[in-house]
Order: C-alpha cells, then structure tokens, then sequence
C-alpha cells in the first residue's frame, strides 16, 4: 500500500484592523461634569469595538 504525502500550505496571517491598527485598543475622549458635561483633555483605553480587542479585521 502506497501512502500519499500531502503537504500544505501555511495559512496567511489575518488582515489588521483598520481602526486601531492591530492594538486591540483605541483612546477617546471621555465627558466629566455634573449637570453641564464637557470633554476632558484626557484621553482613556478602550476595546475596540470593530475587533473585539482581537486586532485582526473581522471578516465578512
């Protein structure tokens, strides 16, 4: 019996993620104030919402 050797080919690494860049994480602006909000000149962390924190492009 005669056995096949098969080899393949290895697999492309996933696209980045256009809004953050391959980071997972993305900086906003975050709003601070009790009745008359306003934007902080700090920026936070946040997870990615097109990823998940992945960093690779989701696909379709």
């Amino acid at each position: 019996m005669v056995t096949k050797k098969t080899t393949r080919r290895p697999a492309k690494p996933p696209a980045p993620c256009p809004d953050c860049k391959s980071d997972g994480q993305t900086s906003e602006t975050f709003l601070v104030g009790g009745r008359k909000k306003h934007e902080s000149t700090a920026r936070q962390e946040a997870l990615c919402m097109t990823c998940l924190g992945t960093g690779e492009a989701p696909t379709p």
